[in-house]
């Protein structure tokens, strides 16, 4: 209550005192604060999980405790959701990207702890998904209910929510500049320029706080200069990441939707996929995790820490030995993913991606010089790999190309960056259009195209646009009943409906007036008047598709109807004119 009163007061002072734009970037910096302490907080959830279950035990990576692990933290997840979430809570991205597409902007705030706790619990028992999804899911919340309670306006507000987004990708990477880029580029595509100054204050104001609380990077790593002899190379490479990105987004979407999908059964989901990750993790201990372990381990060339593995430890240690370890790892990366995923586990494939490009790179490299063709150095390929997955994955080269520069130190590598980001993004989109966070929206028909004409167009609504005070004719009207309403009436057609107000047609106005006048009331053929339509509009079609309808029958106008019931007409023009206020609103935004 005392916080109330102090929230209205302030909003008080804000509306007679304090411009918008400055108020906005004061809410980003809370919000970057509040997005800070959850990251800090998740981090040392699994931290401190890892602690726990490593402690005085003398685990080997060989223990079959690391098959139980995650099929451990799968089942706290799945017994934590059952008790206090009703089983479910939404752990996609795509989630966020559709309802800030629709500009539904209410988050529920128990995500912002429920996403904590299960991908806290998740990779702290082994899950192999990365921390950065739900520290996204979490910080959008957190970005919603403050901006809430601090009473933003509505237009403003999924500005706020991409301030959280941004302040927890922020505190996990310490990456303030690519944090803000992955707002725009992912979550924002057709946001105002001028948005960015409150994303990147809320980003850096994470990043301080982060470091503040929880000081440990991912990455450690200064990269040297790269050779420019080495350029055929990283385009060659540039284009095995687009190929490697499209394998990861079509097998993490088969698993994910045409296998566990089919398993109606969530008990059977979280046996079946725990069962099948454990025994990865056995066989492939680099699994385990997030994998940034496994990662600085290639940095420093620790190779046998990552292929320690029951097939491979009764073979010689040589190159290729390693060599095929480490591609059989890459390969199967994504697969752990989706099942940990499958499963009931909560995280996401950021991490899933960088691990996967390093060891691609550290592969590469590793093949390039055992040809003697040249001497390449493996930790410049590393670095560039994880850039290339990962801008294929989530089509995103801009804040690949800045994520890895800022986490690994590695500015040196601007230009290769570049070149295998960009190459890796347009093999892989067109190979597969839609990015992993949108290809199951495209799929269900919620995300028709990439396009920042698009998104606007998702934000607007049927049910918001149709016009719904047409006088209906029903088929059963008497004569008198008609002309009353056809000359009462200032429209120029009228919806013809049966009893239970299906649309069966329409009748013009000049045609229904003749035949007042040239027939007597005794003559029964006015049915005869009514037109098909000529398409119709469903209520739960997207603008975009009601647009396609209009053009493809050369109208202004369609019916809408919700399941053959009439419900309205939709216009283009009021199409249109909704459209350009949403660009007027964008551009005024912030």
């Amino acid at each position: 209550m005392f916080w109330d009163k102090i929230v209205a007061w302030l909003h008080a002072i804000r509306l007679k005192y304090v411009e918008k734009k400055a108020y906005v970037i004061f809410v980003s910096i809370i919000i970057g604060i509040f997005s800070a302490l959850a990251a800090v907080m998740l981090k040392n959830i699994v931290y401190y999980i890892k602690i726990l279950l490593q402690y005085d035990w003398g685990i080997s990576y060989l223990s079959i405790l690391y098959f139980i692990y995650p099929l451990v933290g799968i089942f706290i997840v799945y017994i934590y959701l059952r008790v206090f979430h009703d089983g479910h809570i939404n752990k996609e991205i795509g989630y966020l990207i559709y309802k800030l597409s629709r500009n539904e902007n209410d988050l529920p705030r128990r995500q912002i702890y429920a996403h904590l706790i299960t991908s806290g619990t998740t990779v702290g028992f082994g899950g192999s998904v990365g921390l950065e999804a739900p520290i996204v899911l979490s910080g959008s919340s957190i970005g919603s209910a403050i901006s809430k309670y601090f009473r933003v306006n509505l237009t403003d507000r999924n500005l706020l929510i991409a301030c959280g987004a941004a302040g927890g990708i922020s505190a996990i990477f310490n990456a303030p500049i690519a944090a803000t880029i992955f707002a725009f580029e992912v979550l924002l595509p057709s946001m105002a320029v001028s948005a960015f100054v409150p994303l990147l204050i809320s980003s850096a104001t994470a990043s301080i706080f982060s470091n503040l609380l929880f000081a440990e990077k991912p990455f450690v790593l200064i990269t040297n200069a790269w050779e420019v002899n080495d350029l055929t190379f990283y385009i060659v490479f540039g284009v095995l990441c687009g190929l490697l990105a499209s394998y990861m987004i079509k097998m993490s979407y088969w698993i994910g939707r045409m296998i566990f999908r089919n398993i109606k059964s969530q008990v059977s989901r979280l046996i079946i996929g725990s069962i099948l990750l454990g025994s990865m993790i056995f066989i492939f201990p680099a699994l385990y995790g997030e994998g940034y372990d496994m990662v600085n381990a290639l940095f420093v060339n620790n190779v046998n820490l990552v292929i320690i593995s029951p097939l491979f430890q009764s073979l010689p240690t040589n190159t290729w030995i390693i060599l095929i370890a480490i591609t059989i790892i890459l390969l199967i990366k994504v697969i752990a993913t989706s099942l940990t995923l499958g499963a009931g586990g909560n995280g996401g494939i950021f991490a899933p991606s960088l691990f996967t490009g390093a060891f691609a790179g550290y592969a590469f490299a590793t093949i390039i010089n055992l040809t003697g063709v040249a001497h390449v150095n493996a930790i410049c390929f590393m670095a560039v790999g994880m850039a290339g997955v990962f801008s294929g994955v989530l089509k995103a080269p801009m804040t690949a190309i800045f994520l890895i520069a800022e986490v690994t130190g590695g500015y040196s590598l601007f230009l290769p960056l570049m070149i295998v980001s960009a190459l890796s993004y347009f093999i892989a989109r067109y190979i597969e259009p839609h990015s992993v966070y949108t290809k199951m929206l495209a799929e269900d028909k919620k995300w028709d195209h990439e396009k920042i004409d698009s998104v606007m167009l998702q934000r607007l609504s049927i049910k918001d646009l149709i016009e719904t005070n047409f006088t209906c004719i029903t088929i059963d009207d008497s004569l008198f009943s008609i002309r009353e309403k056809v000359f009462s009436s200032s429209h120029k057609f009228f919806p013809v409906v049966d009893k239970d107000l299906h649309l069966t047609g329409i009748v013009h106005f000049n045609d229904i007036k003749n035949f007042f006048l040239n027939k007597h009331e005794e003559d029964f053929g006015w049915e005869m008047l009514i037109k098909p339509v000529k398409d119709k509009i469903e209520i739960n079609d997207s603008v975009e598709e009601a647009l396609k309808k209009l053009e493809n029958v050369g109208a202004w106008n369609l019916p809408v109807t919700d399941n053959g019931i009439y419900k309205g007409f939709l216009f283009r023009s009021r199409i249109l004119d909704s459209y350009r206020q949403h660009v007027i609103q964008q551009r005024t935004m912030f």
